[in-house]
């Protein structure tokens, strides 16, 4: 399996997540999680495929550029629709050079790296935030049940397997 078919595997992971829980599940803001929802997690993570998406067609990833956008945090039909159209880019990427700019605050950086690279680092992110999404989902609604190994990361999973 390559890369693109790893993110568009994690894409599958997060709709699966997302299409378990009701509209008000997903858009609840939750104690577990300081007040944020499982959707404003979701959103977060769909963004930065956006901004690589983006970064493919102009040579520049930016991911403190996300357009923030509160349909793909209150809308689980509408955050559905665009996981699907993500992982439909993804599948045709070729990899390539980017320049990645990021600012900690003392300026933009720019930074090499490639495009596969950025994919990489994407689902990594994703499995991140699936751990998130799962703890507040069983923390919240016990009666949803997710994957077992939603938000393991595949090298644990691999660790896991061997005893």
């Amino acid at each position: 399996m390559d890369t693109r078919s790893h993110a568009i595997e994690s894409l599958e992971q997060l709709a699966t997540a997302v299409s378990c829980l009701s509209q008000t599940e997903y858009s609840q803001n939750l104690n577990t999680l300081h007040l944020n929802s499982i959707g404003k997690h979701v959103r977060h993570v769909v963004e930065f495929f956006e901004c690589l998406s983006t970064g493919n067609f102009q040579s520049t990833v930016n991911y403190d550029e996300r357009e923030r956008n509160l349909l793909l945090e209150n809308n689980v039909e509408f955050t559905l629709q665009r996981i699907l159209e993500l992982q439909t880019e993804i599948s045709s990427y070729e990899d390539k050079m980017l320049t990645l700019i990021a600012d900690y605050g003392s300026g933009p950086q720019k930074i090499k790296t490639t495009l596969f690279r950025e994919l990489v680092f994407n689902i990594e992110h994703c499995v991140h935030h699936l751990a998130i999404i799962k703890i507040g989902s069983q923390a919240h609604f016990p009666a949803v049940v997710l994957e077992e190994n939603l938000g393991l990361a595949y090298s644990t999973q691999q660790y896991q397997n061997q005893f």
